[in-house]
């Protein structure tokens, strides 16, 4: 996650989790961040930190080769 730009998981207790597991498929399957889908996908407790989690993500760049080694 660290070398696409995404530091989720400084943000999230698990970076594994649910929500996190839901905004990194997102962002495999997306060129641009929709804030408004990333939100929708924000779960339970991690909705407190939902602007720290947008935030977090933007700038991500995933490369063609890294999105292969799900």
């Amino acid at each position: 996650m660290t070398v696409s730009n995404i530091g989720i998981a400084s943000i999230l207790s698990d970076p594994f989790g649910v929500t996190a597991t839901q905004i990194i498929n997102y962002l495999l399957t997306s060129d641009v961040i929709d804030e408004k889908e990333c939100r929708k996908l924000i779960k339970g407790q991690a909705k407190k930190k939902s602007d720290a989690i947008i935030s977090s993500i933007q700038g991500f760049q995933i490369e063609s080769d890294q999105a292969l080694k799900k």
